[in-house]
């Protein structure tokens, strides 16, 4: 952990009902992070296909805060925009994922779209999601 983590600070979180969560603030190491999730989720890749994915891997996840995000990703439907995190967050939580112990990790592959893209949804401990889009090389 201390190879992801370097600074932490003692703070409490407020959720949305207002009941307040002692909980620890860390500064993540956040490249080292995103490529955790790039060779799981490649290797998610390769037991589900059984082949190996030479594209790109793109990452939204629900835990960290990024203090100077300069960029906006929204997804725009017929009725609103909302954030992609949202959106996809909201879209995966009504679906079955796959996983021999739900209460650790759990995952679900959506089908390909008509441009052969492929979302990953993967769920850490019951409540810390990340996202995966493979993009195909062009």
């Amino acid at each position: 952990m201390r190879s992801i983590v370097s600074e932490h600070q003692e703070v409490v979180a407020v959720d949305q009902a207002g009941t307040a969560i002692n909980t620890l603030m860390v500064k993540a190491d956040m490249a080292r992070i995103n490529k955790c999730f790039n060779q799981m989720a490649r290797a998610l890749y390769f037991k589900a296909f059984n082949e190996q994915f030479s594209g790109e891997c793109r990452f939204l996840h629900d835990f960290t805060i990024v203090p100077d995000t300069k960029h906006r990703v929204t997804v725009t439907t017929k009725d609103s925009e909302r954030s992609a995190l949202e959106y996809v967050k909201s879209y995966f939580e009504k679906l079955n994922h796959k996983g021999s112990n739900p209460s650790i990790f759990q995952y679900r592959f959506e089908e390909p779209d008509e441009r052969g893209l492929i979302v990953l949804s993967m769920r850490f401990y019951e409540g810390s999601n990340a996202f995966i889009a493979f993009i195909p090389n062009a």
